[in-house]
């Protein structure tokens, strides 16, 4: 007789995994200048071993199993020197510590020996040269080690620990080459706090439906701020955004694929948008945020509703265009938004598009010192505008500065958050001028609102490059219209290929023998001339006549069909007076009258308190 036999095999699976990015331990507590860490080089190599428990793992988001990609410890106080052959291996093991070495056998090593370089400041993630699949089952067992440090040991190297019985093993001396394959030997109650990186792109499958949001329609479940995602030409569906909150590192939609927002929801891209697809935004927002500029990449003429910019360093068109129907809002972001001549507000029968008002900001530039030069050991400087934090910052190596922006009005503070070693911190705050206002330490005052200012500036211009405005005007009779033009520099010129004109020079049909006194059918208006209202109109003479900002032009436009004016230069933007003038030639319904137009690619709500309207 035969048995059926039913053999049972562990099955690991990769792709249900929501939280990518994951942070163990917590608090600002961090290793002494002396004491091992993962990056300290009080002596010039060390070895060690400590594990991260998968109940840690689950606690902090990563409940299944996945593919560990990258990992990174929180720097405050970078080594002075270099460190070589610097060398990550991690394994399985039953081990919830390091009471005993983890041994010498079973690793993998997830990231091959390389000269590293610490970059304080935060979570300083290094990307593996092999990724480790985790079982999601057992506890993490990591091991890093290095060669001699050269020239010399230092007492610096410092990250945020957690307390953790039997939490650190550690072996280290001044020994020349790699101490690479040694087991450690002494243990301490701590270990360094990490982020681990499960994953880097979330690649859209759309095996379920068009939701943005279902898990199941990506290989490894929605993406985060920390998570690239990539939308490929193969999907069977393709992504709807009918929700708020959507979010992404780099944003990619390849060619033949397309990605929409439902309604006026958004999404935010913490690096780059690159889009060689569709993109169809209805009403919705893109927002651009995170800490490098960010880059808008991929085919020309490109449709977004509204765009904003909340980065403090600015972004910019890299490739391609952008066609936007809705608000470009600059408002909250201290950096600037370079449209590399590639941005079009576009007008239609539906509306004109606009760019956001852009308030007044003031730059202020902090400088920070560190006499020894081995940055802040754990110490920091929180700049809050209208009590929301905007930073923290710290000198790295011997000094370093860091620019911020605040709107005139506002209130800047700055807290002092104390380290060790205060004797060689100082730290200044100069305002656009390069004035020093502030300046404190060696050893400086700890403590919130240790120094505040509001600032009050000039208006600086936050972008760079031209814009194409457009104007749309429906059909309807054939009449005079009231124009003018949102940017600096327009000349007739910029008209004359939108609609026909007459009777000057360049114009479609300028003066000639044949007809000398053509009907001209552009005018500008001049209030000081005597006489009936109409006396004041004066018209065109070249098509090179310039437009002055917020000057209004009267012009003869056929109205048979429909007509989109575009006008390409750099946007007015800022305060701007516009010259008014009222001359009493005797008759006061006939005198002051002006032709302006509204100067800005913006909407102007003429009933705004803000608004100071005399006579």
């Amino acid at each position: 007789m035969k048995k059926l036999v039913l053999l049972i095999l562990p099955l690991l699976f990769f792709q249900d995994l929501k939280a990518q990015v994951i942070q163990l331990g917590t608090g600002n507590t961090i290793n002494t200048v002396t004491q091992a860490a993962p990056t300290n080089i009080y002596y010039r190599r060390q070895v060690s071993q400590f594990v991260y428990t998968a109940a840690e793992l689950n606690a902090a988001g990563a409940t299944v199993a996945n593919v560990l990609s990258q990992i990174g410890f929180f720097i405050t106080n970078e080594p002075v020197n270099a460190i070589p052959g610097y060398t990550i291996k991690i394994k399985h093991t039953n081990q919830t510590n390091v009471n005993s070495a983890l041994g010498t056998t079973g690793w993998t090593t997830v990231k091959n020996a390389f000269t590293y370089s610490p970059n304080p400041g935060g979570y300083d993630m290094i990307a593996f040269d092999t990724p480790f699949n985790w079982n999601g089952v057992q506890n993490l067992g990591i091991e890093i080690c290095w060669s001699q440090v050269q020239p010399n040991y230092d007492p610096s190297g410092q990250v945020r620990i957690y307390t953790a019985t039997s939490g650190y093993r550690y072996s280290r001396d001044d020994n020349a080459g790699s101490i690479c394959g040694s087991s450690p030997a002494t243990r301490v109650n701590y270990k360094p706090q990490a982020q681990l990186t499960f994953q880097t792109t979330a690649t859209w499958n759309g095996s379920v439906n068009t939701d943005w949001f279902n898990d199941g329609n990506w290989n490894i479940g929605t993406p985060d701020k920390e998570l690239d995602a990539i939308i490929p030409s193969s999907a069977g569906t393709m992504p709807v955004i009918n929700g708020a909150g959507a979010e992404c590192k780099n944003l990619q939609i390849n060619s033949g694929a397309s990605l929409s927002i439902s309604g006026n929801n958004n999404i935010d891209v913490y690096k780059n948008w690159t889009n060689n697809g569709t993109f169809t935004p209805n009403t919705g927002t893109v927002t651009l945020k995170g800490k490098v500029t960010n880059q808008i990449n991929g085919v020309s003429n490109q449709n977004l509703h509204n765009l904003t910019i909340d980065n403090k360093s600015g972004a910019a068109i890299a490739s391609g265009s952008i066609n936007l129907q809705g608000t470009l809002d600059i408002s909250n972001a201290t950096g600037s938004f370079n449209t590399n001549n590639s941005l079009t507000i576009v007008s239609n029968a539906s509306g004109t598009g606009r760019i956001n008002e852009l308030t007044n900001k003031c730059t202020y530039t902090l400088n920070m010192s560190d006499t020894y030069g081995d940055s802040w050991n754990g110490a920091f400087v929180s700049v809050l505008i209208d009590g929301v934090l905007e930073g923290e910052y710290f000198a790295l190596g011997s000094n370093s500065t860091n620019v911020f922006v605040a709107p005139t009005g506002s209130n800047v503070q700055l807290n002092y958050t104390a380290g060790l070693y205060e004797y060689e911190n100082s730290y200044t705050l100069s305002d656009a001028t390069g004035t020093i206002i502030f300046s404190d330490g060696t050893t400086p005052t700890t403590g919130t609102n240790v120094f505040s200012t509001t600032p009050s500036c000039s208006f600086f211009n936050p972008i760079t490059g031209n814009i194409t405005m457009q104007r749309y005007m429906s059909s309807g009779p054939t009449t005079w219209r009231y124009l003018t033009s949102a940017i600096s520099g327009t000349t007739l010129a910029d008209f004359s290929d939108d609609f026909l004109t007459t009777g000057f020079t360049g114009s479609n049909y300028p003066p000639s023998p044949v007809n000398p006194t053509p009907f001209v059918s552009i005018y500008t208006y001049n209030e000081p001339t005597p006489g009936i209202i109409d006396s004041g109109f004066v018209h065109a003479t070249n098509v090179t006549n310039p437009i002055g900002v917020g000057q209004g032009i009267w012009a003869w436009v056929d109205g048979n069909q429909a007509t989109n004016i575009d006008v390409v230069g750099p946007p007015n933007v800022g305060d701007i007076n516009i010259p008014i003038s009222y001359t009493n030639n005797g008759t006061p319904s006939q005198d002051g009258w002006n032709l302006v137009g509204n100067p800005y690619p913006s909407s102007i709500n003429w009933d705004s308190p803000g608004i100071s309207r005399t006579n």
